[in-house]
């Protein structure tokens, strides 16, 4: 009997000991390993990450080993979207120009009445009445012109009359303008 107790004692030892020692991995991988594989997935991802952004600074100074040649050539970019989209709205200037697509393309201009400008997110619009005269191909022609401006513009509304040799119309552009009003806050419109 004494043999059986010994060894029941020796079962619940070595089965405490077994407990014991999952216990102790398992607090150890709670602890200890699963914190740190994780923090290693993160350095990882950093890693991956600025593995890209040398690649991207890499393949940039490929593609523009001449700094300043690069930066002309954005000046000049800058300068063409500044012309299609200026900071100041100069409606003059547009006016002008289209009074000179009118006068290129044999379209007379009866009446020209330029809006208010009207706040946008990040942009204001501005729109023009223009009342023109002109035959079918003079229209067209003027149509095309005002297109082909340096200005970014759209035509939003036309109406027009046809009489007998002579087309008579109102045109409506929206002239765009990047920038808030003067005064503005963004993301504020009234």
């Amino acid at each position: 009997m004494e043999s059986t107790i010994a060894k029941l004692l020796f079962r619940r030892r070595t089965l405490a000991g077994i407990i014991i020692c999952l216990a102790s991995i398992y607090l150890f991988l709670a602890a200890l390993w699963f914190p740190q594989q994780e923090r290693i997935v993160g350095l990882r991802a950093d890693l991956a990450a600025a593995r890209q952004a040398v690649q991207l600074i890499q393949g940039y100074g490929i593609a523009h080993p001449d700094g300043t040649q690069y930066l002309a050539e954005l000046d000049k970019k800058l300068l063409f979207i500044d012309q299609l989209l200026p900071n100041d709205p100069d409606i003059a200037s547009f006016l002008i120009q289209a009074e000179q697509a009118a006068q290129l393309s044999g379209v007379q201009v009866a009446e020209i009445v330029p809006n208010q400008a009207e706040p946008k997110n990040g942009y204001r619009e501005f729109s023009v009445t223009m009342t023109i005269k002109g035959d079918y191909f003079q229209m067209l022609d003027f149509f095309q012109r005002l297109e082909g401006m340096q200005r970014f513009s759209s035509a939003a509304a036309l109406a027009v009359q046809v009489k007998p040799g002579v087309i008579e119309g109102k045109i409506t552009v929206q002239v765009y303008t990047y920038g808030l009003a003067s005064g503005a806050v963004p993301g504020v419109q009234k």
